[in-house]
């Protein structure tokens, strides 16, 4: 199973995350959230996470 990361490219934590992730080999599904555009604001994204923050890990609904 593959890890889903809800990044935006803008976000330092999402670099960050990405940084990461790729030093110790972590293969990730990148998912884009234009934060400009308030696709972090949608109810389908409130629903996976309340805070509505970026970035965001999915692992199985988890």
């Amino acid at each position: 199973m593959t890890l889903r990361l809800y990044y935006s490219e803008m976000s330092p934590t999402s670099r960050a995350v990405l940084l990461t992730a790729q030093a110790i080999g972590l293969e990730l599904e990148l998912v884009p959230i234009n934060i400009v555009c308030g696709e972090h604001l949608t109810s389908e994204f409130k629903a996976m996470n309340p805070q509505h923050t970026i970035p965001t890990l999915d692992d199985d609904g988890f």
